[in-house]
């Protein structure tokens, strides 16, 4: 018996939820770049805008799962298998980081100008600001964002490709190129930094079969340093 995902009628319906998701995301995502010019104006259009455009996302991927009749561990969030693979993959991602802030980032920034975070400024000896912040970066790119792009998006392209163990890589690299698309307000170093991050996050995905956790709790651990850099700048 064929599953949801499985024929060519639910494909083209799964066709049709990611032409819809990276819609509404291109959409609204053209507002909020003329409106988040503060991310602690938390009483303006832009930032309701940004909160918009993660909620219509995360609606149309929980509509999908009930359409597929998916549990939630096929987005990503089931239980480990055991206790050390995240662990591991953690560690393995951390030194990945590491690596990749040393050598790479450096040398993809000499391409351009530094990556436009102008936005998130106001965080300059703003505790309240921060705090605020990193609880609402915490809810939205750490897990909203790795829910959408990694655990629906990444498998979605994988069976649209024919669950393959050549479509699984080919499914890290497409939706890294689609993840540094999506921060282009960032500029072109922007959009090269953020696709790296989503491919080491891709393969650090799969690796874990397929399980979020580590790859959530990094995201957070990154944005929050990133952020509390920025808080300190006035001291500078």
């Amino acid at each position: 018996m064929k599953t949801a995902l499985q024929t060519k009628e639910n494909k083209l319906f799964l066709s049709l939820t990611i032409l819809l998701l990276l819609t509404v995301n291109y959409i609204i995502s053209l507002f909020i770049d003329r409106h988040l010019t503060d991310i602690t104006a938390y009483d303006s259009l832009g930032f309701w805008l940004m909160i918009s455009n993660f909620t219509l996302m995360t609606l149309i991927v929980i509509g999908y799962k009930k359409y597929a009749n998916l549990k939630w561990r096929d987005l990503g969030l089931g239980k480990p298998q055991n206790w050390w693979q995240p662990i591991l993959v953690f560690i393995g991602l951390y030194v990945a980081f590491q690596l990749f802030a040393r050598y790479i980032s450096p040398e993809i920034v000499k391409l351009g100008d530094r990556p436009n975070v102008s936005h998130l400024m106001s965080l300059k000896g703003n505790l309240p600001g921060l705090i605020m912040a990193l609880v609402v970066v915490w809810i939205t790119a750490a897990f909203l964002e790795e829910l959408i792009f990694r655990g629906f998006l990444l498998n979605a392209i994988d069976k649209l490709l024919g669950s393959t163990k050549w479509s699984m890589w080919s499914s890290v690299v497409i939706s890294s190129v689609i993840f540094g698309l999506i921060h282009a307000y960032q500029g072109i170093t922007g959009i090269l930094i953020t696709g790296s991050v989503g491919f080491i996050f891709g393969v650090a995905f799969i690796l874990n079969g397929r399980r979020l956790w580590p790859v959530m709790l990094m995201h957070g651990i990154i944005d929050t340093i990133s952020f509390i850099s920025i808080y300190q700048m006035e001291a500078l």
